[in-house]
Formats: C-alpha cells, sequence, structure tokens
C-alpha cells in the first residue's frame, strides 16, 4: 500500500489573513463552505477553518501562561530539592573524620 497524506487541515485564529497569505503563496484554493477555505496543494488539500473567536483564543492563552508558570514552578522546585540532596550527599559527614595529633620527640 503507497503511503501519502491528501488531506491537512489546519485551525487558525484569523481565517482570512490566512487564506491570502496561501493565495500569496500561489495556492489555488478550491470552492467550499464560507467558514472553511480549501486549497489544492499537488496531490494535497489543505483546509484552513477558524480555530477560536477572539475571546476564546486569549482565554487560552491565559490558560496556556498559567499553566507554564506551574511547570516551571514545580521544575524550579524540583531543581532546589535535587540540589539540597546532591549537595549532603558529596558533603562529607562530620562524625566519619577524626583528626590524630602525633607528637613527635
Amino acid at each position: 500500500m503507497e503511503q501519502r497524506l491528501s488531506l491537512v487541515t489546519l485551525g487558525v485564529a484569523d481565517l482570512e489573513a490566512a487564506r491570502r497569505f496561501y493565495e500569496g503563496l500561489g495556492w489555488t484554493p478550491v470552492s467550499g463552505p464560507d467558514d472553511v477555505h480549501f486549497f489544492q496543494a499537488g496531490c494535497m488539500v489543505v483546509a484552513l477553518w477558524s480555530l477560536r473567536t477572539s475571546v476564546q483564543a486569549q482565554a487560552d492563552g491565559v490558560v496556556l501562561h498559567a499553566v507554564l508558570d506551574l511547570l516551571a514552578a514545580v521544575c524550579a522546585g524540583t531543581t532546589a530539592v535535587l540540589a539540597v540532596r546532591l549537595t549532603r550527599l558529596l558533603t562529607p559527614s562530620a562524625g566519619t573524620h577524626r583528626e590524630v595529633l602525633v607528637a613527635v620527640r
């Protein structure tokens, strides 16, 4: 069986700007419904559709930033714990070394 890619769908924030971009590349638009733009690209079809309204996109951005901030905090906490444990592991303990003073006469 020959493997190939025949359809790619892309959700975009600004449908008209994306349409103008692909038309600027010389891609030929194919007729379709108003809320989806199709382009023939060789043996493949690319479909563009509106991903979100602006309010929904902004809300997604806020959620994404919150998740990334949380991940950064977890990474910082894990790094701090690891640094403390490695420092304890690599620091010689006081109870295992004894100084021996030898007096020579």
